[in-house]
């Protein structure tokens, strides 16, 4: 069933899998999901693997699992139907689907979007990179903040001109 691109709306779904689960079971994850997504007339952006790791509490008895994220346009029967068959599979532990924004937007690039990447995808080099930019531009807004607020104390403190009578 075809949709017209205006009803198309952009979702991430984040998926936690077994973590036993083989890349045969994960390549079959995201071949259920993208057809999904395709028969219903939406387009994948792109799918990462954040891979196994520690969850904050236990999921069925299960303290890691295997992340995977996908980054899609779809309508709202597509969430509907990729949510009913993650409940179904017994490798998915868990799922959580969010809606981006509305309407699509007139200007959207798929292009752009897809050669995006998450924080959790980033190599640990990258990781680092954007953690001492992000500290950086924090401490310059904090020292920009402080000489703001010293320049207003300093005319508070500095003498009103007399009244002339």
């Amino acid at each position: 069933m075809a949709t017209a691109q205006s009803h198309l709306r952009h979702y991430e779904t984040v998926i936690l899998l077994h973590p036993e689960v083989t890349e045969s079971g994960q390549e079959g994850i995201r071949t259920k999901v993208g057809s999904i997504i395709g028969n219903d007339g939406g387009e994948e952006i792109r799918w990462e693997t954040w891979g196994k790791r520690k969850l904050a509490y236990e999921v069925a008895k299960q303290n890691r699992a295997v992340y995977l994220y996908c980054n899609y346009l779809g309508i709202d029967g597509s969430v509907a139907e990729i949510e009913r068959t993650l409940r179904i599979t017994e490798q998915v532990l868990k799922y959580q689907t969010v809606k981006i924004d509305g309407v699509l937007a007139e200007d959207f690039d798929v292009e752009v979007e897809r050669n995006k990447r998450t924080p959790l995808y980033m190599s640990p080099e990258d990781a680092a990179a954007a953690e001492r930019n992000y500290k950086r531009e924090r401490d310059w807004a904090d020292a920009a903040a402080a000489s703001s607020v010293k320049s207003a104390a300093a005319s508070d403190a500095a003498p009103a001109a007399p009244e002339a009578e």
